[in-house]
C-alpha cells in the first residue's frame, strides 16, 4: 500500500510505469491504531494534505483563485 503513497515518509515521489514522475500521490495512509480513540483527529490527520495537493492542482493548470467576497457585508 506504501507504493501508492507519494508522502515523503513513504518513500517520496511516485513513478509511472512508462518512468514519469507523478505529480500527487494517489492516496493517504492514516495509521488507524494511531488515531481510532479520537475520530476527529483520525478525520483531520486524513484530509489534511486535501487543501495543498487541491492548489497545486489548480495552480499547475493555470487556475487562480477568486478574491474572497467581503464576508462582514459592509458596503
Amino acid at each position: 500500500m506504501m507504493r501508492l503513497d507519494g508522502d515523503e515518509e513513504a518513500g517520496g515521489c511516485l513513478v509511472s510505469s512508462e518512468g514519469k514522475k507523478c505529480p500527487r500521490d494517489l492516496v493517504q495512509f492514516v495509521p488507524f491504531r494511531k488515531y481510532s480513540k479520537t475520530m476527529s483527529h483520525l478525520t483531520a490527520e486524513t484530509l489534511a494534505e486535501i487543501p495543498l495537493q487541491l492548489v497545486t492542482y489548480f495552480m499547475s493548470k493555470g487556475i487562480r483563485p477568486t478574491p474572497p467576497d467581503d464576508a462582514t457585508g459592509a458596503h
